[in-house]
């Protein structure tokens, strides 16, 4: 008895059973390998011959860079290109992480999600399995987005400091300059940034003191990805004077009602102002309203200034007194 592989004589045996061993490669898929048996005799040859199949692990590769950049909202697609010789027993497997957990899809070669989010972004696998074992192919989703951004104040010994924070991806900000208005809108000036997303307003007199330093604030951003079909993203900060402490008391006041002089319930509004800055020496507004509307009245606050001194007196004697001029 003896195997045969492609004419060669490749094992011997007999004289009931021959065992040939060897170790499987590709090279063998598809061989045919026989099995012959001589009978002394009938002097007769019997054969016996098989197809080798075999089954191999799964070749696997995403179709794409090894770093995949999307905007915000748009719909990934990728593509899971393999080979195997086991379709029925072959599957495929998505891993990818979805609002902060990592989820499994059985699916296609095809991976669609649509309108992706920022909780998207990071490394997406194609896993193909089948009997002979299984292979993966992983690339990295980079989810870019438009800056979230808010304005923080400090007020630092001489200083005051509006910064710009902003958080989107990629972290690479062009800052605008700053537009100051007031609070009615009114535009009032435009300030440089310093390039990190700060302005610096400095303490002095003129046109920078306390009051009129008050007012919006906002700040201009864009990392280059678009929001809403502009590439800028917008902030405000409103900047106040202290608020001033108060107090209420009621009290009885004269109103005209259909005719009559009479007394309603009303209220008498005391502001304590401290002058401890010459800033403080201002127009202070008090507004009041309710659902029907509003009023106000303002007052004018100027320090005080001792009288100056006479000039060209004259002294004239009158019959028991003098008159100064």
């Amino acid at each position: 008895m003896q195997w045969e592989h492609k004419h060669y004589v490749v094992a011997h045996g007999g004289p009931v059973s021959i065992k040939y061993t060897f170790i499987l490669d590709i090279i063998h898929h598809l061989n045919t390998f026989s099995c012959i048996a001589f009978n002394n005799v009938t002097r007769t040859v019997l054969t016996q011959t098989m197809l080798l199949y075999l089954y191999f692990e799964p070749t696997v590769k995403i179709v794409t860079y090894r770093t995949v950049n999307i905007t915000e909202n748009e719909t990934l697609l990728l593509l899971c290109n393999y080979t195997s010789n086991d379709d029925n027993n072959t599957s495929i497997t998505w891993k990818y992480p979805s609002y902060g957990r990592i989820k499994y899809v059985q699916a296609n070669k095809f991976l669609k999600v649509e309108h992706i989010k920022r909780t998207g972004a990071g490394e997406y696998t194609c896993v193909v399995s089948n009997s002979a074992g299984k292979a993966n192919d992983t690339v990295t989703v980079n989810v870019l987005y438009s800056p979230e951004i808010n304005i923080t104040f400090e007020n630092i010994k001489s200083n005051k400091i509006l910064r710009c924070n902003a958080y989107g991806n990629p972290d690479d900000y062009v800052f605008s300059a700053w537009e100051h208005r007031t609070e009615y809108g009114d535009h009032i000036r435009y300030l440089n940034d310093n390039g990190n997303g700060c302005i610096t307003l400095h303490h002095s007199p003129g046109e920078t003191d306390i009051n009129h330093d008050q007012g919006t604030y906002t700040c201009s951003v864009s990392n280059g990805v678009p929001y809403d079909g502009k590439m800028y993203r917008l902030a405000n900060y409103t900047l106040k004077q202290n608020d001033l402490k108060y107090k209420m008391e009621f009290s009885k006041i004269y109103d005209i009602v259909y005719g009559t002089k009479v007394n309603i319930k009303g209220y008498k509004l005391f502001v304590p102002i401290r002058m401890s800055a010459p800033a403080y020496f201002t127009i202070y507004t008090v507004v009041v309203s309710n659902a029907y509307g509003q009023c106000h009245i303002s007052v004018d606050l100027s320090p005080v200034r001792p009288p100056r001194a006479p000039n060209n007196l004259k002294a004239v004697a009158l019959d028991h007194t003098i008159l100064v001029k």
